[in-house]
């Protein structure tokens, strides 16, 4: 009986602690820029790997959009699309572009589903989702009662909406369809100003951890987690005291709210730290631990290599906890042979060479090139 009843105790001390750690929320404080410090690729990475994407079609160049999910990227280039896999094999290629049947023209928003590798579109002047099969052909659309901002694939038959305020035609920022576009959850919008102020980019930052959606906006200084049932919670918070773009300055001329505020570019999280960038008279890569709270500010290249010795490292994109990717173009690459960093570079001279094997083998028309990070 003492055994059964110390086990009990254990175990809800257990589930006690579990509890405290899901609900725990992080605080930054970045109301003015932290100190600079050397920042090594190290610290939170463990590996890295580079796949120059095959040669098979025309440079891809101007990408104004990527995405990825577990095994795939999509890079967005002149409206045309390119579904690569992680060894840089280009799988699909869209180019259907125009007004009529199956095909589009203003795209600002897409992902992709990687179990049957269909590419989701968000047509914005058709005001439809248009849903392409692996063999590039128009498979099925669906009808949006509202023009939205951004669009993500939560799981099968699951689709996030975002709508910006500036753009609101309803009292919803998120919402939650089927491919049938009934519609299994929604949230009210926070904030309501004006509709004369432009819409950014930097509306809506999100990423993915297993099943959990994490989102911040951009007039909201709390970055929160989406569960797979829909529940909201406060994740971390990045607190911009006056710094904070509020409703009352986007009420004011189109574009002059963007002076006036911290602006989040980008966002990710590592099991330690959370690694971001934002805009406010000038332009800030920042590292913050999680457990500490210590912030400091990257340089403006991005960490430093020393795992191999290659170019500095600053992320685009996030896979899960377990790797931070960054797409560069293959002239900045093989450019980087040449620098002094590199040639100095006294670290593993295995890696070391394996990098200037890759590099040496592009040549400034190559296609870019998508560097892994494995995170610790």
């Amino acid at each position: 009986m003492r055994i059964f009843i110390l086990v009990l105790i254990y175990s809800i001390f257990l589930i006690s602690c579990t509890t405290e750690k899901q609900s725990e929320i992080y605080e930054f404080s970045i109301e003015s820029v932290p100190n600079k410090q050397s920042t090594y690729l190290s610290k939170i990475c463990k590996n890295i790997a580079y796949s120059p994407i095959e040669p098979s079609v025309p440079l891809i160049a101007g990408t104004s959009n990527i995405k990825c999910s577990d095994e795939f990227f999509i890079i967005q280039s002149r409206n045309v699309f390119y579904v690569v896999d992680d060894q840089g094999h280009i799988i699909l290629v869209l180019n259907k572009i125009g007004n009529g049947p199956g095909e589009y023209n203003f795209v600002p928003s897409y992902d992709l589903d990687e179990v049957e590798i269909e590419l989701f579109l968000y047509e914005m002047i058709k005001n439809k989702i248009l849903i392409y099969s692996n063999n590039g052909s128009l498979s099925s659309e669906i009808d949006i009662s509202s023009n939205i901002t951004d669009m993500h694939l939560l799981g099968p038959n699951k689709l996030l909406l975002y709508c910006a305020a500036a753009n609101r035609q309803s009292q919803y920022s998120h919402s939650v369809i089927n491919f049938n576009n009934d519609t299994l959850w929604s949230l009210k919008s926070k904030f309501q100003y004006s509709p004369g102020s432009n819409i950014m980019d930097m509306e809506l930052k999100t990423y993915k951890i297993g099943t959990k959606f994490y989102y911040k906006e951009l007039m909201d200084d709390t970055l929160y987690c989406l569960s797979d049932n829909f529940e909201i919670h406060p994740h971390a918070i990045f607190n911009t005291g006056d710094l904070r773009v509020t409703p009352e300055h986007r009420n004011g001329p189109p574009m002059e709210y963007l002076q006036k505020g911290i602006l989040f570019n980008n966002i990710f999280e590592t099991p330690e730290h959370f690694i971001y960038e934002y805009s406010y008279q000038g332009n800030y890569k920042i590292m913050s631990e999680k457990l500490s709270g210590r912030t400091v500010l990257i340089d403006d290249s991005g960490f430093i290599n020393d795992i191999d010795g290659g170019i500095p490292f600053f992320p685009n994109l996030q896979i899960d906890d377990k790797y931070l990717i960054q797409i560069v173009d293959a002239y900045t690459i093989k450019a980087w042979l040449k620098d002094d960093r590199f040639v100095s570079f006294k670290g593993n001279d295995g890696q070391k060479e394996k990098f200037r094997k890759m590099a040496e083998s592009l040549t400034e028309n190559s296609n870019p090139v998508i560097i892994k990070c494995q995170l610790k």
